[in-house]
Order: C-alpha cells, then sequence, then structure tokens
C-alpha cells in the first residue's frame, strides 16, 4: 500500500496545477496538471484492480481495470503537449493526440454494455476475448509505441528550442536543462513502470520505484511553479520595456527639472505632497512622472521621495542647532507623517535607526 504515496502526490498537486492553470489561463500548467491527475488514477485504478479488496464486487474491479488502460494511454501525448505548451509552442487539434485514447474507451464501454445486454454465451465470449486483447494489446504494444513516439517528438522540440534559445537569450520559455530532466525523468519512470507491471521485481525494487515516482512528481510541480516566476518576470520586463519606449520622447528634461526642483524647492518637506502635485511642478502628469521614476530610478512615488526625506534628516540628526530635538520633531521637519513611519523608513535604508544614527 506504500503506492499511496506517489497517488496521493500525483493527485494532489495535478488537481493544484490544473485549478491554477484554468485561473491563469496557462495551457502548460493546465496539461501538466492533466498529467499529474492520470498518473494518480492509472496508478490507483491497477493498485485497486490488483489488490485483493474485499468491499469491491467483480465487476467493479473489472471497470476499474479497463479504466487502468484507457488513463495509460492518455499520459504519453498529454506529456508531450505539456512539453510544447511549456517552451511557448502552440498546438491546435489537441484532440487528434487522443483519438487512440478514445477508440480504446469506446471499445471498453460497447463490450461492457453489450456483454451485460446479451444473454447469448458466444456473444458474451466473443466481447470479453475483444476487450481483454484490446486492453493487452494497448498495454504491451501501443503504450510504449506512443511513449516512443511522443518521446521523440519531445526530444526534437527540445533540440530545436535549445538551438533558439542559444541563438536569442530573451526567448521566452523555461532554461532548456529543466525541460531535458523532465524527459529523462520520464524515460527513467517508464523504465521502472514497465518493469513493476511484470510482477517479478523485489520488493526493494518496488519500494524505490514507489519512492522515486513521489519525487518525480513534486519535482515536475516544482518545474512549473518555476516557470510561472520566470514567465512572470518576463512579462513584467516586457511590460516595463516597451512603456519606456512608448513614453521615451516625454521623458526628456524630464530628469533636470525634477532634480532642480528637489534640490531649490525641496517640496519633498511638505508630509501631504502627492505625485499629482510634484508632477504639476516640473511640467508633467502623474503617468509620466511615475513611468520614468520605474524606469529610470527602478523606485515609486513614495519611496523616490523618502530617500530626499531620509537624507534631510540625516543632516538634521546631525547638527548642532537641532541636537535637542526629539526624533519625532525631527521627523515631521524632513516631511514624514509620523514617528513609526520615519524610523521604518530610516532602519530600512541606512540599517539604524535614527537614534542610533545620531548617536554613532
Amino acid at each position: 500500500m506504500t503506492l499511496l504515496i506517489p497517488i496521493l502526490t500525483a493527485f494532489v498537486l495535478g488537481l493544484l496545477l490544473l485549478l491554477k492553470g484554468n485561473k491563469l489561463a496557462n495551457k502548460a500548467v493546465r496539461f501538466l496538471g492533466l498529467y499529474l491527475l492520470l498518473w494518480a488514477f492509472a496508478i490507483l485504478f491497477f493498485l485497486l484492480s490488483t489488490e485483493k479488496i474485499s468491499w469491491l464486487s467483480e465487476q467493479v474491479s473489472n471497470i476499474i481495470m479497463l479504466l487502468f488502460f484507457v488513463f495509460l494511454l492518455a499520459i504519453p501525448p498529454t506529456f508531450y503537449l505539456y512539453s510544447a505548451f511549456l517552451i511557448g509552442i502552440k498546438k491546435n487539434k489537441l484532440l487528434s493526440h487522443y483519438y487512440i485514447v478514445f477508440l480504446l474507451l469506446f471499445i471498453n464501454i460497447f463490450s461492457l454494455l453489450y456483454m451485460d445486454s446479451n444473454k447469448n454465451p458466444f456473444m458474451r465470449e466473443l466481447s470479453e476475448k475483444l476487450v481483454t486483447y484490446s486492453n493487452y494489446l494497448a498495454l504491451l504494444f501501443v503504450f510504449p509505441l506512443l511513449s516512443i513516439y511522443y518521446l521523440f517528438l519531445s526530444i526534437s522540440v527540445f533540440r530545436i528550442y535549445k538551438r533558439d534559445k542559444q541563438m536569442d537569450a530573451t526567448l521566452p520559455g523555461i532554461h532548456p536543462q529543466k525541460l531535458l530532466h523532465f524527459i529523462f525523468g520520464y524515460i527513467i519512470f517508464m523504465i521502472l513502470l514497465l518493469i513493476s507491471l511484470t510482477g517479478i521485481v523485489p520488493r526493494f525494487f518496488k519500494l524505490s520505484f514507489e519512492l522515486y515516482s513521489a519525487i518525480y512528481f513534486i519535482y515536475v510541480g516544482y518545474i512549473s511553479w518555476k516557470q510561472d516566476q520566470l514567465d512572470f518576470v518576463a512579462q513584467q520586463e516586457q511590460l516595463e520595456a516597451k512603456e519606456s519606449e512608448k513614453y521615451a520622447p516625454f521623458f526628456e528634461g524630464l530628469e533636470e527639472k525634477l532634480i532642480a526642483i528637489m534640490n531649490t524647492e525641496k517640496p519633498f518637506l511638505d508630509a501631504k505632497l502627492t505625485l499629482n502635485q510634484l508632477a504639476k511642478k516640473i511640467g508633467s502628469n502623474e503617468k509620466y512622472l511615475s513611468l520614468f521614476l520605474n524606469s529610470k530610478y527602478e523606485m515609486n512615488f513614495a519611496t523616490y521621495i523618502n530617500s530626499f526625506r531620509i537624507e534631510e534628516a540625516k543632516q538634521l540628526l546631525v547638527q548642532k542647532e537641532t541636537a535637542n530635538f526629539t526624533i519625532e520633531t525631527i521627523a515631521n521637519m524632513a516631511g514624514f507623517h509620523s514617528k513609526s513611519s520615519f524610523n521604518t523608513a530610516f532602519k530600512k535604508a541606512t540599517g539604524k535607526t535614527p537614534s542610533e544614527f545620531k548617536n554613532n
């Protein structure tokens, strides 16, 4: 029953990724979730149909075994589609990859219904042979051939993508090495699975397969999580670059005006200063000023203004004229709303509290 560990791992990760992929409209995440769920159900149905479980009738056990073959055949095309979407390759006619799966499902459903409704012994026997030979043919020949075929497609796609990635480092998609790990992990998993299905391996080997299964499922889940982070960062960088390029003509002369205003009028001393007020002072608008601060200084308005306030506070803290002033008074003079916000911003910028800075 140690197979429950990889089953639960694959089921939980698969369900979470499938829901996440639907929410984000991310096909790669969706297919990874589907891939893990197919493994979870395939292993579970194999376990239920091979173990002697008292509360399962023979008919239910047979149905579960037939579903095992169907889910198993759906895994290779799902593996390939996930690999393709992972590196940004768009695929159309997705259902065409599952025609063989649908065919086996139709044969199994038709045979079961026909056996239940037909009282002719000869026809019943014929239906039983049809469904038996179809499923064992799927397991022994169709599944290995599908795995080899879709592995070949995945490796071909990987090689093309790796070549393009070397030529263009900005190409979207996951790092080629991680996709290669996923492909080789699948190969090892297939080999271990086929050996385990023979039923003639020692107990130690079965435990190794079950442990590897859980690790493999967790790793492919990690790949998806990492890819989301990469996609998010890449999209943010692309959007920022496009915004900066689009509004570059409006930024001309903005830096000189801004520095001049900040050094002469010191508007940051006003604790109620807003982005709109500062933009009007330099003859711009708040949208352009905000984009300029983000692209030029990688700061938002509040962080940019606080940097001037902290420099002002540093001077006030060491001047003889303000030596007897309280920290709260210094904070107000530098333009901060309160002593607590001043302490937080000051320590974040300098690594020291205002009192420590003053004493040193």
